[in-house]
């Protein structure tokens, strides 16, 4: 069964320093499974985080994982932020995925032959 998840929407992109101090605060709260932020990469290297999405695994209820996760965001994420809970990541890849992957098979064997 898939379980909910937790998703965190900044109000402006977070600095590298900022993601890190925040992942780190989040996964040590209980019940919480893994912390993966959706990240952009400029030309010069550096990289913001746009929104981070919070997989939990389903130890502790939903909304005591909500709140403490609210707590950590008001602390480090002054200027705002918008958070929600529900199903972020699929579940199963979608017929797009599919396609895109026989494609991408199709390709790397006209480049053998």
């Amino acid at each position: 069964m898939l379980e909910k998840q937790i998703e965190i929407f900044p109000y402006r992109v977070l600095s590298e320093r900022t993601t890190k101090k925040l992942l780190r605060r989040i996964s040590k709260i209980k019940g919480v499974l893994d912390a993966i932020p959706h990240v952009l990469r400029y030309e010069d290297g550096e990289t913001v985080t746009k929104r981070i999405i919070i997989a939990l695994n389903g130890t502790s209820p939903v909304e005591e994982v909500f709140k403490k996760i609210d707590n950590i965001c008001k602390e480090l994420l002054p200027f705002g932020y918008m958070i929600r809970s529900g199903v972020f990541i699929k579940p199963r890849p979608t017929v797009s995925d599919y396609l895109r992957r026989t494609q991408a098979s199709s390709e790397e064997l006209e480049e053998k032959y």
